[in-house]
C-alpha cells in the first residue's frame, strides 16, 4: 500500500475514530441531563412530602395547643393532677421534642396522642369539680343538720355519725379520681343527708305539735309528759314554769275556796249597808239637783255679781247673768264657771256680742254689734274671727269681709296674707320703708303687742274687738292713706286700746271707771293731740317755775281728763326694780312717767322742762320699752336746750313731736 493510501485510510481511520468520540461523549451528556433531572424530579416529591408531614405536624400541634388551652381554662387544672393530664403533658413534651428534631410523623403521632389525652384529662376535670362542689354544698349544709337538732342531741349525733363518715369516703374516692365510683358514693350520700333533713323537720314539727297540745290540755301531768317525751326542748323551762303556776293555782283555789264561805257571811252584811248607802246617795242627788236649779245671786267684794245657777263647787253653771266691775254684762249658758253654749256678752262702751261659746271663748257663729249699730256676722274659732264674715253697716253697703285669726285679710288667701307680712317685717328690719310706712307698721307693731301682752296678762278677761269698719287694709299698713283717714283710724285704735286699759285698772281697783273719758283732740304748741287721758310733767326746778301756772291752766282748758306731777329737775335715771308711788315719781322724771301710765291709765306723756339735767343711755332704753309696750305717745317742750338726738329718735318712735312753748 502506498503512502498517499496509507495516509489516506489513516485519514479516514482517523475521522472515523473521531466521529465515534463524539458520539460517545454526546451520549454521556445526554445520559448526564436525563440523571440531573431525575434527580431533580425526585428531591422536589423529596421536599414536598416533606413539607406536608411539616405541615400536618403544626396541625396537630395547633390542635393540641387549643385542647390544652381548654384544659387549663378549667378551674383547678392548674392544682390538680390527673392521670390522663399527666399523660397528655407527657405525650406533648415528646412530640415537641420530635418536632423539635425534625420527626415530623412521630412528633404528628405524638401530638394526636397528647390532644385526646388533654380532652379526656378536661372531661375527668370537670366531673372532679362538679363531685367537689356537690360536695360542699353536702358539708357547708351540716351546721343547718345542728341547728335542726338541738333538741334531739343524741338522734342527731347517731345519725349524723355516718353522713360525716360517707363525706370523707367521698372525698378520698375524688382525690384518687375514681370518679364513677365517686359519684355513685355522693348520690348515696345526698339522699342521706335529704332522709336525714327530713327526719329532723319531721321531728321539729311533732315538738311544736306537741307542746301547742299540751299547751291547750294545760294540765301538770301533759306538762310532765312533755318533758320526759322532750327532754332537751327549749319549751322545758316554760313547762316548769307552768307546773308551777298550776300548783300554785291549786294552792290558791283551795284559799279561795275557803275564802268565800267567809266572804258569803260579809256580803250578806254588807248588802244592807249598800242598799241604805243607795237610798243616802239618791236623797242626797235630789236634794243637789233642786239645788242647781235654783236661782242665786252672789254679790262680789270688786263689785261685780251673778245671779244664776251653780255647780257644787259654787261655779256658774247653767243658766245666769254676770255683770262685772265695769259694767260689761254677759248673759247665758255656763260651764263649770266657764261660758259654753249660747251666751250674749255687752261691754260697756255699747258693743256686744251673740252667738256660741266653748269653754270661754267665743266658738261658733255669733253677731257682732257696735254702737254706732253697724253689725258683723261670722264664725269665731278659739275666740279669734275666720274665714267669711257680713258686715252690715247702719248705712251704706253691706259687704263680705275675710278673716284669718281674727285679721281682716281682704281678698288675700291666708298663706299670702303671712307672706305680706313677713315681707313687711323683713322690710322694717332693713329700715326700707318711707317714714310714712314705718310710722304706720310701728303703730300696729306696737298696738298688736300691747293687747297682746294684756290678753297673757289677763287671760280671763275678755276684749271689745278692734272696729271692723274701719278701712283696716293694706292702704294704711304701707303708709298710703290720707292724714284725715289715718288719724282717725288711729284715734279709733287707741279708743279701743284705751277701753280694754280701762276694764284693767277698774277691775284691779287703780282707778275709777270715770277717771278715763273719751277720746280729745285739741290743738297744741302747733300739732293736733289725741288723747284719752293726758299725763302732765312738769319740771320745777328755779327757772321753770315761772311758767307753770299759765301752762297748766291752759292744758286744762283744752284737755280736761289730765293727771299733773311737778318733778325737782328734769334728769332721765333707769329705775328698774325700783318701787314706783307717787312720792318717788315726785324725784324721777321716768318714774313720774311709769306712775301716770301704770296708776293714772293715761295714753300720752306731756313733759314740759329746761333739758339741763343728764340722760342716762340705759333710762332711754327704758323708756323706750316701757313706751311701746303700753303704747304711749310722748312729746316735750323746752325752754332752753334742744333734745338729744337720742330723745328726739324716741320721741318720733312713739308718735309723738316736740312742740312750741
Amino acid at each position: 500500500m502506498d503512502e498517499t493510501t496509507e495516509m489516506y485510510i489513516d485519514k479516514v481511520s482517523n475521522k472515523n475514530k473521531s466521529r465515534s468520540q463524539k458520539l460517545i461523549i454526546l451520549t454521556l451528556l445526554i445520559l448526564c441531563v436525563i440523571l440531573t433531572a431525575c434527580l431533580v424530579v425526585l428531591q422536589i416529591h423529596e421536599n414536598n412530602v416533606l413539607a406536608d408531614r411539616i405541615q400536618k405536624a403544626k396541625q396537630a400541634q395547633m390542635k393540641t395547643v387549643e385542647l390544652l388551652n381548654t384544659f387549663n381554662d378549667i378551674p383547678n387544672s392548674d392544682t390538680v393532677e390527673s392521670p390522663e393530664s399527666l399523660k397528655a403533658f407527657k405525650a406533648f413534651e415528646n412530640a415537641e421534642k420530635d418536632f423539635k428534631e425534625k420527626r415530623f410523623p412521630e412528633a404528628s403521632e405524638a401530638y394526636e396522642k397528647a390532644g385526646q389525652h388533654f380532652s379526656q384529662a378536661a372531661e375527668a376535670l370537670q366531673i372532679y369539680n362538679s363531685l367537689r362542689s356537690e360536695l360542699n354544698q353536702v358539708e357547708s349544709a351540716l351546721p343547718l343538720l345542728e341547728s335542726l337538732g338541738t333538741y334531739f342531741p343524741e338522734f342527731l349525733e347517731k345519725a349524723s355519725d355516718p353522713i360525716i363518715q360517707k363525706c370523707v369516703e367521698v372525698e378520698n374516692l375524688i382525690e384518687k379520681f375514681d370518679l364513677e365510683n365517686a359519684q355513685t358514693s355522693l348520690n348515696l350520700l345526698k339522699g342521706e343527708f335529704t332522709a336525714l333533713q327530713t327526719s329532723l323537720k319531721q321531728k321539729n314539727t311533732e315538738l311544736e305539735e306537741q307542746w301547742t297540745i299540751t299547751k291547750k290540755e294545760h294540765n301538770k301531768q301533759s306538762y310532765q309528759v312533755f318533758i320526759s317525751s322532750f327532754p332537751h326542748s327549749k319549751y322545758i323551762k316554760d313547762a316548769e314554769v307552768e307546773i308551777a303556776k298550776l300548783i300554785n293555782a291549786e294552792n290558791l283555789l283551795k284559799e279561795k275556796l275557803a275564802l268565800e264561805e267567809k266572804k258569803k257571811e260579809e256580803e250578806l252584811k254588807k248588802e244592807q249597808e249598800i242598799i241604805a248607802a243607795r237610798k243616802a246617795k239618791q236623797e242626797a242627788e235630789l236634794k243637789q239637783k233642786m239645788q242647781l236649779e235654783q236661782v242665786v245671786t252672789l254679790n262680789f267684794d270688786d263689785g261685780s255679781s251673778y245671779t244664776g245657777q251653780l255647780n257644787q263647787e259654787k261655779k256658774p253653771h247653767g243658766d245666769g247673768a254676770f255683770s262685772y266691775t265695769n259694767s260689761n254684762v254677759y248673759r247665758g249658758n255656763w260651764k263649770d264657771g266657764l261660758y259654753h253654749g249660747q251666751g250674749s256678752y255687752e261691754f260697756y262702751t255699747g258693743v256686744s256680742f251673740k252667738g256660741e261659746w266653748l269653754e270661754g271663748k267665743r266658738h261658733g257663729k255669733g253677731l257682732l254689734t257696735w254702737k254706732n249699730g253697724d253689725s258683723l256676722l261670722g264664725v269665731w274659732s278659739n275666740g279669734q274671727l275666720q274665714g267669711k264674715a257680713i258686715f252690715t253697716p247702719k248705712q251704706g253697703i253691706k259687704m263680705t269681709l275675710n278673716f284669718h285669726n281674727g285679721e281682716e285679710i281682704g281678698n288675700m288667701n291666708p298663706e299670702a296674707f303671712m307672706k305680706q307680712k313677713e315681707i313687711m317685717e323683713d322690710r322694717y328690719k332693713k329700715d326700707r320703708l318711707s317714714k310714712k310706712e314705718k310710722k304706720a307698721y310701728e303703730f300696729f307693731k306696737r298696738f298688736n303687742e300691747a293687747l297682746d301682752t294684756m290678753k297673757t296678762e289677763n287671760p280671763d278677761i275678755l276684749f271689745p274687738d278692734t272696729p271692723v269698719y274701719i278701712p283696716r287694709n293694706k292702704s294704711y299698713a304701707s303708709g298710703h292713706m290720707n292724714s284725715r283717714d289715718a288719724e282717725k283710724h288711729e284715734r279709733l285704735l287707741k279708743e279701743i286700746f284705751f277701753e280694754q286699759k280701762r276694764y284693767l285698772m277698774v277691775t284691779k281697783k287703780s282707778l275709777n271707771k270715770d277717771e278715763v273719758g273719751e277720746t280729745e283732740s285739741a290743738e297744741f304748741g302747733g300739732y293736733t293731740i289725741m288723747t284719752a287721758s293726758l299725763g302732765v310733767i312738769l319740771d320745777n326746778s328755779g327757772s321753770m317755775t315761772q311758767h307753770l301756772p299759765k301752762l297748766r291752766k291752759k292744758i286744762e282748758d283744752k284737755f280736761k281728763k289730765s293727771a299733773f306731777i311737778e318733778v325737782t329737775g328734769c334728769s332721765l335715771s333707769e329705775t328698774d326694780g325700783e318701787k314706783i308711788d307717787l312720792e318717788t315719781a315726785k324725784l324721777s322724771t321716768v318714774a313720774a312717767i311709769k306712775y301716770l301710765v301704770n296708776e293714772k291709765g293715761v295714753d300720752t306723756i306731756y313733759w314740759f322742762s329746761d333739758l339741763n339735767d343728764p340722760q342716762s343711755e340705759k333710762a332711754l332704753e327704758e323708756l323706750k320699752f316701757f313706751f311701746y309696750k303700753n303704747l304711749i305717745t310722748f312729746y316735750i317742750s323746752s325752754v332752753d336746750l334742744k333734745p338729744s338726738d337720742e330723745l328726739k329718735d324716741l320721741i318720733e318712735e312713739t308718735g309723738g313731736k316736740v312742740l312750741r312753748f
